[in-house]
C-alpha cells in the first residue's frame, strides 16, 4: 500500500502529492533528491522575502529537497508562448528592463539542471541580456 506525502508545488500551482511505497522504504531504496522551481514570482519585496523563507524552510532538509536559484518571473511572455505554441525561448530572446528575458532564465535554468550544458545555447546564439 502507499503512503501519501503531501508536498507544496511552489509559485500559485496545484498541489503534487507523489505517492512513496511503504515497501521502498523498508528495504532502504533512496528516492532522488527533490528539485523546486519559484515560478511566477513578482518583483516585490513581499515576494522576495517569501522566496527566502522557503528556501530557509527546505535548508534543513540537507538536500533531500531543494529550491533551484533559478526564478521565472511572473511576465506575459510566458502565457503567449503557451498561447502561440512556441518555446518562451524562441519567444521572448531579449527584454528592456530589470527583469532578465525568458530565453535568459530558460537558459539559466537549463544549466542549474544540467551543468554541464552551461555557457551553450540553443539555437546557437549568445545572449546580450543575460541577467538573471
Amino acid at each position: 500500500m502507499a503512503k501519501q506525502i503531501p508536498l507544496i508545488l511552489l509559485g500559485g500551482g496545484l498541489p503534487v502529492t507523489p505517492m512513496v511505497s511503504r515497501r521502498s522504504r523498508v528495504q532502504g531504496d533512496r528516492c532522488a533528491a527533490l528539485l523546486r522551481l519559484i515560478y511566477r514570482q513578482d518583483r516585490t519585496i513581499d515576494a522576495r522575502a517569501i522566496a527566502h523563507d522557503i528556501r530557509e524552510q527546505f535548508a534543513p532538509l540537507n538536500g533531500r529537497v531543494s529550491v533551484l536559484n533559478t526564478v521565472v518571473p511572473h511576465a506575459k511572455a510566458y502565457k503567449e508562448a503557451a498561447t502561440l505554441r512556441i518555446p518562451v525561448h524562441r519567444h521572448e530572446r531579449r527584454r528592456r528592463g530589470v527583469t532578465p528575458s525568458a530565453c535568459a532564465v530558460m537558459h539559466q535554468l537549463a544549466w542549474e539542471l544540467i551543468p554541464s550544458l552551461g555557457g551553450e545555447f540553443a539555437g546557437a546564439f549568445p545572449l546580450r541580456n543575460r541577467a538573471a
